[in-house]
This record gives C-alpha cells, structure tokens and sequence, in this order.
C-alpha cells in the first residue's frame, strides 16, 4: 500500500508504516504486513492506519480509522484490541487519530470525540471532552495530534487550537 499515513522507528531500530491496508514492518530486509482477519480477534482491528507509538515495553499501539487502539505484541505477535462500548471507562470514539505513551505508563489517544488516557495497569479509560460549562476544558473534542516535552508536559493538538494539560 503506498499511502503512508505514519511512521515509526522502533526501540530495536525496525520501521513500522501504517498505511490505508495495513501495519507494515520493515526490518531492514523484509517488509512483513499486519492485517486484519476476519474472524481472528488477535489480529488488526482495522486496515486503515492513522497512528503509531511505542511504549516503555516495547508494545506497539496502532489507531486506526473505526477500529480502535491496538495494541501489538512483538513477541507473540498478537494485537489486543481497545473498541469503544457503552460500558464507563472504555474509550470516547473508535477513530484514534493519534497516539502517544508517557514516561508514567499510560497511552494517550485523540479522536473525534476527546482525549484519552488508558491506564496500562486497571485498562481504564479516562475521557477529557470539552464543556462548555468549563473554561479550563479542552477547547473541543477533535483531538489530532499529542506531543511530551523535556518536561513531560503533554501538548495537545485540536482543530481549534493548542492546549496545554494541567
């Protein structure tokens, strides 16, 4: 697939691309490509790749376009899949535009719907949502990129403006 729409350089120095079909590896060799199969709960979500981050344990988390968070598995190569569902604490919208994990453990994730923080350790979501009831609440809930400074602040990216966590 020739649409890239993120990249990633791994801890073991592999590249991974997401794409408009699938979750490619390059090992400096090969490309292997991860797709979804029907029918296989610990394979991709979903084809379309929006966004890619490593964590501290190495686990690569992939958003995708109405699939949810993934979370792959190097070792077993096994995806774990986060959807949301009507049940508290799951996550606001299964468009993950971006997605990024903090020096504490946890993943954050943007979508249509608000920003996300998964907790690794209880697998619960929290939500920030923009209210209008609240001035200090993020400035709308289309949440497109994320990036941690030096200090470890978290800055948010919106269709509407920057905001800063506090």
């Amino acid at each position: 697939q020739s649409s890239i729409n993120c990249m990633l350089r791994d801890s073991n120095g592999f590249m991974w691309f997401g794409t408009q079909d699938g979750l490619n590896l390059y090992d400096g060799i090969r490309f292997r490509v991860f797709q979804n199969l029907p029918g296989d709960t610990a394979s991709l979500s979903n084809n379309y790749i929006l966004s890619l981050c490593e964590d501290e344990e190495g686990f690569i988390w992939a958003g995708t376009m109405t699939g949810g968070l993934n979370r792959f598995d190097k070792h077993n190569e096994k995806f774990c899949i986060f959807l949301h569902s009507d049940k508290k604490n799951s996550i606001s919208e299964n468009s993950v535009w971006t997605v990024l994990s903090d020096r504490k453990g946890n993943i954050w994730s943007g979508t249509s719907k608000g920003l996300n923080c998964l907790n690794k350790f209880t697998g619960k979501f929290t939500c920030y949502q923009h209210s209008d009831d609240d001035p200090e609440s993020i400035i709308t809930d289309m949440v497109v990129s994320l990036y941690k400074d030096r200090l470890g602040r978290l800055w948010v990216g919106t269709v509407e403006g920057l905001c800063l966590l506090n």
